[in-house]
């Protein structure tokens, strides 16, 4: 039957012939080879514990080594990251100054004038530092909030001169941005589930150095599942009462497409990051903490379609620039399919039985989760 892959975008079709080299045709044999049958199953694996606090992550020695003397000790933040104070240089100490005098005269013109200068509401950092914060739950959406920021602000300077200056992408991330956004000093980088922020304060500090201090982090990460942070609410969704999601695609065939997995499959909560038996996905994680997921929807699947498409178009209204209405044609053993673009994820329908296939912070692109699609889908509909 014809069908017609609706509301995803040309660009995500036209990477369907990509991905890594040969995966569609191992995918493909694999396919083709396995018949209908149940694919495997998961496993229960180890979840790493999270550190006591983001200051675990890496030792002052190892901060140290890229910045310099530390002028103490670390210190948690109360936004989640961990605060290094660092040396003020001679720069920054002429900036200091000259802030401390402009403050001084401010209450002197307030005082003049009978009132009073009330800064409590808005306190300022004094001392430089740097800010380490890690988060393992990649959010696409803030990715393309951070680049329609720098859009609106072009569009407001009517130059693009000054949000372009010190903009730099390091290749041996999946997505990176320094500075982090017009107006915020730092650099931000994701690789898979796994993001890096280092942000600075008082002093500058060449974004070259805060990319290097974003990567020893990245590497100290172990790359492995993590369990929820203690205290910390998480979204558990429902527990499943379904097949298990894991039997509808084997390690070897989701291996064609994303690269050799670092544990067997597992199962998570619908919405979340972190290992559960009773979970109603399943992950597959590759090298890099990069995890493709997937999660059926046993009944009513016209719900989750017609969901689906709602978010997205009412994306593409306050997002410009990432409209998922442009579609291409593609065959396929589903009904319909779209793009849920808050999550970066397909949706198949087939019957009243759904496929959400979400890659964005995986080791593939469209092309392969569609790929993908093809093996899943025909053993999901037939599934008793």
């Amino acid at each position: 039957m014809n069908t017609t892959l609706r509301r995803v975008p040309l660009g995500l079709i036209l990477l369907c012939g990509c991905g890594a080299a040969g995966a569609g045709e191992r995918a493909d044999a694999v396919h083709a080879s396995s018949g209908e049958a149940s694919a495997g199953t998961s496993t229960e694996v180890a979840a790493n514990p999270w550190p006591s606090d983001q200051c675990s992550w890496v030792t002052p020695a190892e901060v140290e080594a890229v910045m310099g003397p530390l002028a103490g000790p670390p210190v948690p933040d109360e936004g989640g990251g961990c605060r290094y104070p660092l040396p003020p240089d001679e720069k920054t100490l002429r900036r200091l100054a000259a802030a401390r005098k402009l403050g001084e005269l401010a209450k002197e013109l307030a005082r003049r004038e009978g009132t009073t200068l009330d800064t409590s509401g808005n306190p300022m950092p004094t001392e430089p530092s740097v800010t380490i914060s890690v988060s393992l739950d990649a959010a696409p959406m803030m990715e393309r909030a951070l680049r329609n920021m720098d859009r609106i602000a072009e569009a407001w300077l009517e130059s693009d001169s000054l949000t372009k200056i010190g903009r730099t992408e390091a290749k041996e991330w999946d997505y990176s941005q320094s500075p982090i956004a017009f107006g915020l000093a730092g650099f931000l980088g994701r690789t898979g589930e796994l993001t890096v922020m280092i942000t600075n304060e008082v002093m500058s500090i060449p974004e070259s150095t805060l990319a290097r201090l974003a990567a020893v982090v990245r590497e100290k990460v172990p790359d492995r599942p993590f369990g929820p942070k203690a205290g910390t609410p998480v979204y558990s969704g429902n527990a499943s009462s379904g097949p298990d999601p894991c039997s509808l695609l084997s390690a070897e065939e989701a291996a064609a497409v994303l690269g050799a997995l670092v544990v067997p499959p597992y199962r998570i909560l619908e919405g979340s990051v972190y290992p559960n038996p009773a979970g109603q996905s399943c992950a597959y994680r590759t090298a890099g903490h990069r995890v493709f997921r997937l999660t059926p929807v046993w009944s009513d699947g016209r719900s989750e379609m017609a969901l689906t498409r709602g978010i997205g178009s009412l994306i593409s209204k306050v997002m410009p620039g990432e409209s998922p209405e442009t579609a291409d044609t593609l065959e396929g053993p589903w009904d319909e399919a779209a793009l849920e673009t808050s999550t970066g994820a397909f949706v198949f329908l087939k019957g009243d039985r759904a496929l959400n296939l979400a890659y964005m912070s995986s080791s593939t692109n469209a092309g392969g989760a569609v790929r993908l699609a093809r093996i899943v889908l025909p053993r999901l509909a037939k599934a008793p």
